[in-house]
């Protein structure tokens, strides 16, 4: 997406506003990443620019330039209104511009300021206001590093640095060494926060690569050498996990679109999804599951108790919205390498019935605002579909993250059991009971 106009607010703001059609970002710049409640529509905050869009803009001390076509406007940056008779065209108002319209212009200090269309740039003399002898000249012969035509916009930053965007790419370049840095262009979403959709994907399809039924098993009691009626629960770890290897390995998985039988030929395929569901969760898996069902939703502390002239330690306890947080981030990282991931959904809480939890890949992710994000999975509940995790994460210390999933049911938090490619070891089927 093009990132129309960089403004750099007033001193002493530590801000930055950044276009992108006919919306507009807050960026924190000592906290490197749009603030909370963005984008927002430019029309009720930025009155006297074009409702529809803009071409390009920049700012220059306590003023803003909008450039559309052949006009332009100006606004004061405290008031964010428009100066008295604008918009303008450029025709007049900036001798030696292109009359009919322009691709991107930057105020580069008090006396410069550079206009670019296509494969050209002008250089401005702001003191004369006119365009310097000898120009337009080509962007590749002067501005090493730079894209050879079609900057969108430009701004010079508070670090000695001025960054030039193009699509969904940017540029670092140093002002005093008058040259690109090394290892750009790169990738807006990645780099500055907020600013971009976000998105990664696996290969991993669940209409391909997951199993083809639902997770629910009447489990024969007689399998393990008891009696009474059947038992009735889940493999979501183990068909989690069995999915997981066939892709890695680039096996096919099983044709059934019923839960395999507890007897040949399907025994072995019931055997291997029971030891999977074991291997995900025992011992420390359960033991994590258990101890994060048990604590709060955001941080806790009980606070010190004077007994007996003893004044006892607070007690301090991490929620599940930090911890999740901490997850989410080796998560996001995982998937951006193409690596699928089991993961511990947490659903109960306090003393409820542990086996409410749920286990399920997750295959990709999205994140359509900096803490509004959505993670695609594999869920065994749901065969043949892509199902989505939501959850806000924008204050995981004092509020909830509301973590939902496609179906509608809650999850309070989770946390990453297998990734793949870690080694399984089946039981021995002498003492599962295969044939």
């Amino acid at each position: 997406m093009k990132i129309s106009a960089v403004l750099m607010a007033p001193v002493p703001l530590p801000k930055a506003y950044f276009f992108r059609d006919s919306d507009y970002f807050q960026y924190d710049i000592g906290l490197d990443r749009a603030d909370p409640g963005y984008p927002q529509g430019t029309a009720g905050d930025w009155p006297g620019i074009w409702k529809e869009g803009f071409d390009t803009g920049a700012s220059a001390g306590m003023k803003a330039y909008f450039f559309k076509g052949d006009q332009y406007t100006r606004l004061d940056l405290l008031t964010r209104r428009p100066d008295d008779g604008y918009p303008k065209p450029i025709d007049g108002s900036w001798p030696g511009v292109w009359k009919n319209g322009i691709d991107a212009v930057v105020f580069w200090n008090a006396d410069v300021a550079y206009f670019f269309k296509g494969n050209e740039y002008i250089r401005y003399d702001l003191k004369a206001n006119k365009s310097v002898d000898g120009y337009p000249k080509s962007i590749e012969s002067t501005w090493p590093g730079l894209w050879k035509e079609g900057i969108d916009s430009a701004v010079v930053w508070n670090n000695g640095k001025a960054y030039f965007f193009k699509g969904d790419q940017y540029i670092r370049y140093d002002i005093a060494a008058d040259r690109a840095d090394a290892g750009y262009s790169l990738a807006i979403a990645s780099n500055w926060p907020g600013l971009e959709p976000l998105s990664a994907k696996t290969s991993f399809d669940p209409v391909k690569h997951g199993f083809k039924f639902v997770n629910s098993f009447d489990i024969d009691p007689r399998l393990f050498g008891s009696k009474g009626k059947k038992w009735a629960f889940g493999l979501c770890g183990g068909m989690c996990s069995g999915a997981i290897a066939r892709w890695v390995n680039k096996e096919a998985i099983p044709d059934l679109t019923h839960v395999p039988q507890q007897k040949c030929p399907e025994l072995d395929l019931f055997w291997e999804l029971f030891g999977r569901q074991a291997f995900t969760l025992f011992p420390d898996v359960w033991l994590q599951v258990v101890e994060w069902q048990a604590s709060p939703d955001v941080d806790a502390s009980i606070p010190p108790v004077a007994v007996g002239g003893i004044s006892t330690q607070p007690v301090n306890f991490t929620g599940l919205g930090k911890r999740t947080a901490v997850q989410w981030s080796k998560l996001k990282e995982l998937l951006e390498k193409g690596t699928a991931a089991v993961l511990v959904l947490i659903r109960a809480s306090g003393d409820e019935d542990p086996s409410e939890n749920h286990q399920v890949v997750a295959i990709g992710y999205e994140m359509p605002t900096l803490y509004d994000i959505r993670v695609q999975i594999y869920d065994p509940n749901h065969p043949g579909t892509t199902q989505e995790l939501r959850f806000d994460l924008s204050d995981p210390e004092k509020r909830k993250i509301n973590g939902t999933e496609t179906d509608g049911k809650a999850f309070r938090g989770f946390f990453i059991d297998l990734e793949e490619g870690r080694p399984y070891i089946p039981a021995d089927p002498t003492i599962a009971g295969s044939k």
